[in-house]
């Protein structure tokens, strides 16, 4: 996840589980109760080579986005990988660990005050061009 505060802050946080994520949110929540908060959710969707577990945890931890950010009543608005990704001019060639290296250096590029990791690059760029 990544957060731009209303003073132009930005901040990347990685989550290993669901307690954490709440947590997060608890925490940009209370940064100003009068700030909009609004949210950029990936629009994300199976592969073809995808395994049946992978899609399943893929499509879970996606419901369950939707379903924080309803329950909290922050609007949102969906933005599919081929859009942000697209807009961040990485080559279409690139798969795999490849590409997300490419979409890593991009973020650290536009944001080296941040240290990005693997983890926090596609929240980053989808923040920045969403």
């Amino acid at each position: 996840m990544a957060v731009q505060y209303p003073d132009g802050s930005i901040t990347a946080h990685e989550f290993d589980c669901e307690a954490t994520m709440r947590d997060e949110l608890e925490n940009v929540l209370a940064y100003d109760g009068t700030a909009e908060i609004r949210a950029v959710l990936e629009r994300v969707h199976s592969m073809p080579a995808q395994g049946v577990s992978s899609t399943f945890k893929l499509g879970a931890n996606y419901g369950y986005w939707r379903g924080v950010l309803q329950g909290l009543r922050i609007p949102f608005r969906e933005v599919t990988p081929q859009k942000w990704q697209r807009a961040v001019l990485v080559p279409g060639k690139l798969q795999g660990p490849e590409r997300k290296r490419a979409l890593k250096q991009v973020a650290q590029e536009r944001f080296p005050q941040l240290k990005v990791t693997l983890k926090t690059a596609d929240a980053l760029l989808m923040l920045n061009e969403a």
